[in-house]
């Protein structure tokens, strides 16, 4: 119930104050709180041998989620919807704290991890569609970008250019290869318009 209660307050202050939130900030702030608790668990486990099962669950249930947010996100830019720069990027940074951790488990080399690699993938796809509509926005003055979110973009940028290069690593599938390939085209286009 509070959640719907502070979803539907968020609707009425971006109508009241022409500028809706996309996903609440609780939502984006858990995502972000267990992203930084997967990476540790990761690092633990690679620095041991051998990522666990149970941790492959719990990033692709993370991915599952990061990738919901960052839908909503694109459909509302996408709908013409004037919605918060800030809300759009830090969904957008939270899920590229995802893809890195989707990145690092599925290039240890653990078994049962084709499916976190396609939605890790599916992840650093749409995330770039996120950075290209801010360029986009930022290019057409819709939006202007502050120093500190352009440099939040940049980071989200530099983790998922590495992810991308060790999702790249893993996959054998040439069309794989290309996919990735346009979207680092795209992100690094994107980029240069910011």
């Amino acid at each position: 119930v509070t959640l719907s209660l502070q979803r539907f307050m968020d609707v009425a202050s971006g109508i009241i104050h022409g500028s809706a939130k996309t996903t609440s900030q609780d939502e984006i702030d858990a995502l972000d709180n267990q992203a930084d608790e997967l990476d540790s668990t990761v690092d633990d486990e690679i620095n041991r041998g051998q990522i666990s099962q149970a941790t492959i669950i719990q990033t692709a249930t993370a991915t599952t989620t990061a990738q919901s947010q960052v839908n909503t996100v694109v459909s509302q830019l996408n709908n013409g919807s004037n919605v918060s720069t800030d809300n759009v990027i830090n969904v957008l940074t939270t899920s590229t704290k995802v893809v890195s951790t989707g990145s690092r488990v599925v290039s240890a080399g653990s078994t049962g991890t084709a499916g976190l690699n396609t939605q890790t993938t599916q992840l650093v796809n749409a995330s770039t569609e996120v950075i290209e509509q801010l360029a986009n926005n930022a290019t057409n003055g819709l939006t202007i970008l502050a120093p500190d979110q352009q440099s939040e973009i940049q980071l989200s940028v530099n983790t998922l250019l590495a992810s991308s290069v060790d999702l790249t690593r893993v996959t054998q599938s040439v069309n794989d290869h290309i996919n990735m390939a346009d979207s680092v085209t795209r992100i690094i286009n994107a980029t240069s318009s910011l």
